[in-house]
Parts: structure tokens; C-alpha cells; sequence
């Protein structure tokens, strides 16, 4: 019978030997947008993987750092603590008035802000221009202050937190751990100085105007160590440049983004094989089976990991 069939109505064979045959240059693109998708999805699924693994580890770290935080502040010293070290201001030996100060200074506008107080023993104007520098200005005698020395810094916190025990801890100091803002930049540089109490307190004076502008705590360092610094990647040799600072912090949000965007992309893929797979389109989630292969349906703890995180990005 087969012999009496026409020629031209002989049936073709579609065969995949026979198709490679026939056509080669037809096969070989498409054989390799093949093995092209296949070794993408790989190289996805492989980062995808171990990044996220590093991501969690960062994130566990970010989230018990941020419990500490909530309760454990970096170290700043507030106006109203300020205050609380400031001895009441002696009136009595104030003889020059604020605009005289300003005056003193060769300031053409009033500044952002003035305030009298005592430094030591004697009063004077704190005065800050609107460029965000600081000054000082004695209000008995009218001279600005150009500094105090390492032994007035001392002088100035035994005085203001009667603790006569303090001692010098460092002279001169550009920057630290905890000092390493750049809202300290108008201060530096500073003098330590320690209390020796039981607390383990210091005080950093302002050299160029002898104000106390921070004082820290040992519970409130240590704590910080597993609080604020991770928290905030605050660690001094990332934080006191701030170019460094601010691409470390687009490195691991880039990281994080690309870890939700590449898992939702393998999600997908995933769902599309299930269904070619399941005829009910649902998953089994009763054994913990290793990473599918591309294309392949995932199953057990896979299937969860997978669909709880694309309908939460969905």
C-alpha cells in the first residue's frame, strides 16, 4: 500500500534526527539560546543562593542591632544634658554685652545663635554664625577665646562635674570611634578627659572654645559595639570617610534588591514548571528536597521557600 502513495503526499518525518538533518542552521541557534538560558538560570540560582545566605547572616546582625538600639543610644550629649554640668552663670562679672561680643568677632550680621554661660570661672558668649562656626567670647573681659590648653579642658570638666579625681586621657584628639560624625567638624579638635569613676566617663572639650560638647559612658561604648556601630556600619575606619561610608551602604542595599529581584524571577520560572507539572497547580510541601534544577518543579521545603516569598512580593 505504501508504495501507491504519491510522492508528493508521502508523510514527512519530523523527527529530531531527521529535522537536525534537513536544516542545521535552524537547530544550532535555537540549541544554543537553549544552553544559553539554561547556564543564565544557573548562574542566577547559584548567586541568588549564596548571596542570600550572606544577606541573611547581615540581616540577622542588622535586626538584633536594632533591638539594642532602641534602647541604647550613640553617644550624644543633648542641650538640656549640656545644661545639666553648666554651674549658674555669675552675672555679677558679665560687663559686656552681647552685640559688644559680636562686635569682637568683625561679624556683619547677627549670628544663628547666642548664649551665655560659665566655663570655669568665667562667663562667656557662645556664639555660632550661620555658616555653623562656633566661637567664644569672654563676657568679662570682651577677648575671644583662641583656645584652651589640655590642662583648662581639665580644669573645665573637674569644675563643671566636680569630679577633682579626672585626669587627661588624650590631648588634641582629631577623631574616634565616637567622635567620628561629621557634625563634630566645626568642635575639632578635642580634649579627653577621664573621671575615674565608677561609670568609666569621659568628657570631650573643644579645643578652639572650651565647651563640653560630648561625654560617654563604658555601658553606653559597649553596647554600642553590638548596637549602633553594626547598626549604622558606624565602624571608624568605614565611617570617617564619608564617600566610603555611603557606597558601602549602596553595595548592600544594591545586593539586598538584587537578592528580592533574582528570587522573584526564580519564583516564577518555578510557578510556570509546576503548572506544566501539577495538574492542580499546587504544591507538596511534605520532605526537604535539595535546589531543583532549572526548569524543574520545585517540592518540599524548595516549594516554600519559594511561593511565600513571590506572593509577598506580589
Amino acid at each position: 500500500m505504501s508504495s501507491d502513495i504519491a510522492p508528493h503526499k508521502r508523510e514527512r518525518d519530523f523527527s529530531p534526527e531527521a529535522q537536525a538533518g534537513d536544516s542545521p542552521e535552524r537547530e544550532a541557534p535555537a540549541g544554543f539560546a537553549r544552553r544559553f538560558k539554561s547556564g543564565f538560570q544557573r548562574w542566577i540560582i547559584m548567586i541568588h543562593r549564596w548571596l542570600g545566605v550572606v544577606a541573611c547572616l547581615f540581616f540577622t546582625m542588622w535586626f538584633a542591632s536594632g533591638i539594642v538600639l532602641a534602647y541604647v543610644r550613640f553617644p550624644a550629649m543633648p542641650i538640656a544634658e549640656r545644661l545639666d554640668t553648666l554651674p549658674p552663670v555669675d552675672l555679677a562679672s558679665v560687663s559686656v554685652s552681647p552685640g559688644e561680643a559680636i562686635d569682637v568677632l568683625g561679624m556683619d550680621r547677627f549670628p544663628q545663635s547666642v548664649r551665655l554661660e560659665m566655663s570655669n570661672d568665667t562667663p562667656v558668649y557662645r556664639i555660632t554664625s550661620w555658616q555653623g562656626k562656633h566661637f567664644a567670647v569672654a563676657a568679662d573681659s570682651g577677648e575671644p577665646v583662641n583656645g584652651v590648653t589640655a590642662e583648662e579642658a581639665l580644669d573645665i570638666v573637674r569644675t563643671h562635674t566636680n569630679s577633682p579625681d579626672a585626669t587627661i586621657r588624650k590631648a588634641d584628639l582629631r577623631s574616634d570611634q565616637w567622635t567620628v560624625t561629621g557634625y563634630y567638624n566645626k568642635e575639632r579638635p578635642f580634649h579627653v578627659i577621664q573621671l575615674n569613676d565608677g561609670k568609666g566617663s569621659q568628657y570631650y572639650v573643644s579645643v578652639a572654645t572650651g565647651e563640653i560638647v560630648l561625654d560617654t559612658h563604658r555601658s553606653e561604648r559597649l553596647w554600642n559595639w553590638v548596637g549602633a556601630i553594626p547598626h549604622w556600619l558606624y565602624f571608624e575606619f568605614i565611617r570617617h570617610d564619608t564617600g566610603l561610608w555611603a557606597w558601602c551602604i549602596y553595595i548592600i542595599a544594591g545586593a539586598g534588591i538584587f537578592v528580592a529581584l533574582s528570587g522573584i524571577w526564580v519564583g516564577i520560572d518555578r510557578l510556570r514548571a509546576v503548572r506544566g507539572v501539577h495538574s492542580n497547580r499546587t504544591l507538596r510541601y511534605s520532605r526537604l528536597r535539595p535546589l531543583p534544577r532549572p526548569g524543574s518543579a520545585p517540592g518540599g521545603m524548595c516549594a516554600w521557600h519559594g511561593l511565600k516569598p513571590l506572593r509577598a512580593a506580589i
